[in-house]
């Protein structure tokens, strides 16, 4: 499928990669010469305009106030292509409004992370199941992106607000407890943050907890912890 990427910023260019597997990609930013500096580090093809190639679907990898721009500029060229929005904050009925009788457009929103998209990390991408024949065809489209689920596509912005900002709380209190041992070296509490603490979440997310592990869990249970 002929798909263009608008956005070259982190996600734009994660999914860029991801989709150029198994599709014919190109990508578009509204800042040329970022477009062109993406396109040319991931081996595709930078497009002059938003439309691009007679593009088959046009995936909106851009902020939440740049959605409505973009829809606007499709509407004004009459273009044909099926538009998918990544970004988090524009919901069903934002969309549907934007869009209009004439443009087919679906949110596809995503709970992952750039930079651990860039790492290998796999989001799940969450199909929003409004119009179940565009969503079939978003599902094929996304499948080399990560996890594909079908469902109301805007409990995306509750989990990824309630997992940033639990994870921000729990970041902030790491850093205050290992100041509180004493610990001050920037390096240590840095590996404590960004390498012990994510692979112990995600060993806890995927049950591949070590044995230290588990017993803390079953002592904090113990201490009324759910």
């Amino acid at each position: 499928m002929k798909t263009g990427v608008i956005g070259a910023g982190r996600m734009g260019k994660r999914l860029a990669q991801r989709l150029s597997g198994k599709h014919d990609v190109f990508l578009y930013d509204a800042d040329p010469a970022a477009a062109q500096a993406a396109a040319q580090a991931l081996g595709l093809r930078a497009a002059a305009d938003l439309t691009g190639e007679s593009a088959d679907a046009l995936v909106l990898a851009v902020p939440d106030m740049a959605v409505k721009p973009c829809i606007e500029m499709l509407l004004a060229q009459q273009a044909t292509a099926l538009v998918f929005n990544v970004a988090t904050n524009i919901s069903r009925e934002m969309l549907a409004e934007m869009a209009g009788a004439s443009l087919r457009a679906l949110n596809v929103k995503l709970i992952g992370h750039a930079g651990e998209m860039g790492c290998g990390g796999q989001p799940v991408i969450v199909v929003d199941e409004a119009e179940p024949a565009l969503a079939a065809v978003a599902a094929e489209l996304f499948a080399p992106v990560g996890s594909v689920v079908l469902a109301n596509a805007d409990v995306v912005q509750t989990i990824n607000v309630i997992a940033t900002e639990q994870a921000l709380k729990a970041a902030v209190m790491l850093e205050q407890a290992l100041r509180t041992a004493g610990i001050e070296n920037w390096q240590m509490i840095h590996g404590a943050l960004s390498v012990v603490a994510p692979g112990v979440i995600k060993a806890y997310a995927e049950d591949d907890l070590g044995p230290f592990a588990r017993r803390i869990i079953a002592a904090l249970r113990e201490e009324g912890l759910p």
